[in-house]
């Protein structure tokens, strides 16, 4: 097994999953939406883990608040190591004329 494969058994099968997502370039953006279950936390802390030599931090924007919330979560489930930091959902609209703090 090369140093880039993760293996991940149970007591019916195992799958080798390899960098599931391209590098990460400058200017680009990608997107999948193709996970069951937690399978997104796993597939996000094993790109993560991956790239970490290379890249200081990984950023993953989320389109629903508990989404964000299931992913901090999990995350270290898949993985320990990985430091998650969950950034507050305030609901404040640019225009709005108050602060949130």
């Amino acid at each position: 097994m090369s140093d880039n494969t993760l293996e991940v058994s149970n007591k019916n099968s195992s799958i080798l999953l390899t960098p599931p997502f391209p590098g990460p370039e400058l200017g680009k953006r990608f997107s999948w939406n193709q996970c069951v279950g937690s399978s997104d936390a796993g597939i996000i802390a094993q790109h993560a883990s991956y790239y970490r030599q290379k890249y200081s931090i990984m950023v993953v924007i989320c389109g629903e608040p508990t989404v964000a919330q299931r992913l901090a979560q999990e995350i270290p489930l898949f993985n320990q190591s990985l430091r998650v930091s969950l950034l507050p959902d305030w609901e404040i609209l640019p225009y709005d004329q108050f602060s949130p703090h």
